[in-house]
């Protein structure tokens, strides 16, 4: 029992490292990056780029927003 405590632990413990790495400013900005290249030659990356950049558009304007009520 204690050894799958322990294992558990160890998964979670990896798992959160990885997904901190995911989420990272530098990872992010490699795909941003990468996609931006890749849109003029891959429709499918083209629409996805202007879906996430629509996305941060309206949290920009959710955060303005949220500010202005405080």
């Amino acid at each position: 029992m204690a050894d799958a405590l322990l294992g558990g632990a160890f998964l979670s413990a990896s798992l959160q490292i990885l997904l901190d790495r995911l989420a990272s400013p530098e990872a992010v900005k490699c795909s941003m990056i990468d996609a931006e290249v890749k849109q003029f030659s891959n429709q499918a990356v083209k629409e996805w780029l202007k879906q996430v950049k629509d996305a941060a558009y309206e949290v920009e304007d959710l955060m303005r927003t949220s500010i202005d009520m405080l």
